[in-house]
């Protein structure tokens, strides 16, 4: 029963409607485990975020970049907002690691970049491809590089402009090609390219791309994909917010979805939950319970023969009765019980007694 209550307690960590004093009281008991998962709370007041970072280890990043293991320094590389100094001295270590850790992950200094460029090894010009941080100029530069991995890296490079990009939907290297369909921003006739790729792998990550639900091209794009008998495909397609609930119907039973709430349900209307709710279908029943803010009805309906992964989900729902969310949080689940600990209807009386 120590998993049990170890496990409600980190639930009761994420709890939004854990108030003042017992998260004062939380914190102040609170051993390292739990004081990290208190810490990402949006409500603590300046002497609780004190309490807490005295807990924390905390490295010295002077102390790390003279550091003689190369392991620490390219660790520091990675970190975010270590100043300019840092950088420079990093994106200059004499260890090739620690170099491409700092040239893929930091600002650099256009002066460094110009150096690392000049460098022209392909471990460097490829940790600069990964580089969220470089202009759109530097990374066009980089694509007339003929390195099929560098192109892999600024085909997954939020940054890298859409016109360089577009001559690559005809790519040799397969990578390449998944990698575009995976991007957000291209136009649409390239997804309708991509989703006629010789290869299944692009069909299928447009099959997922979010983006085909922003235009009436990619809406009926994803309509056309859910007729496919490729199952692989399908079963990415099911994510996608694009898809028609009546596909989303057909093809849920037949493909695996995983407990996890899909981007359709997220974004449906009061009146098509209700639709859903009556659906013969019971995996698409099931996935319901996913929906975190369920009205009370339907709540009450999935509850009745729900088996134990659907009772998971239902357990966080803010509608379940108090009665339920109480005897979750007192069960034997673990995964059930922390569940129930962070759902802001669980009364004050039962988050004084776990903390008692």
């Amino acid at each position: 029963m120590r998993l049990v209550h170890t496990e409600v307690l980190s639930g009761l960590a994420a709890n939004p409607a854990l108030p003042p004093a017992l998260l004062a009281r939380f914190v102040a008991d609170a051993d390292d485990e739990l004081s990290a998962e208190l810490a990402r709370r949006a409500d603590l007041t300046a002497d609780l975020e004190h309490v807490l970072a005295g807990r924390a280890s905390v490295e010295d990043p002077a102390a790390m970049l003279v550091d003689p293991d190369p392991l620490v320094r390219m660790r520091l590389a990675c970190w975010p907002g270590i100043g300019a100094a840092a950088v420079e001295a990093l994106a200059r270590d004499p260890d090739v690691d620690v170099l491409t850790s700092a040239a893929a992950c930091q600002p650099l200094s256009a002066e460094v970049v110009a150096e690392l460029m000049r460098d022209a090894r392909p471990e460097l010009l490829k940790a600069l491809a990964r580089n969220h941080h470089l202009p759109s100029a530097v990374l066009a530069v980089l694509a007339e590089n003929d390195d099929e991995e560098t192109h892999i890296a600024l085909a997954e490079n939020p940054g890298t402009p859409v016109e360089v990009l577009l001559p690559w939907l005809e790519h040799t290297g397969v990578h390449v090609r998944w990698a575009l369909a995976r991007r957000t921003d291209l136009p649409v006739d390239a997804y309708e390219r991509l989703a006629e790729d010789s290869l299944p792998g692009a069909q299928r990550d447009v099959a997922a791309n979010p983006a085909l639900a922003e235009t009436e091209r990619g809406r009926a794009l994803v309509a056309r994909l859910a007729l496919s008998d490729d199952r692989w495909l399908l079963q990415r397609l099911v994510h996608n917010p694009a898809i028609e609930l009546g596909a989303l119907e057909r093809i849920v039973p037949n493909v695996r979805v995983g407990p996890v709430l899909l981007p359709r349900i997220a974004r449906a209307t009061t009146a098509e939950l209700h639709v859903l709710a009556a659906s013969p279908v019971p995996q698409v029943r099931a996935l319901l319970a996913y929906r975190p803010d369920l009205p009370g009805d339907l709540v009450a309906a999935l509850l009745k023969g729900a088996k134990l992964k659907v009772l998971r989900a239902l357990a966080a729902q803010r509608a379940l009765p108090v009665e339920s969310i109480v005897d979750f949080v007192r069960g034997a689940d673990v995964r059930a019980a922390r569940a129930a600990a962070a759902n802001p209807s669980l009364p004050v009386a039962e988050m004084e007694r776990l903390l008692a």
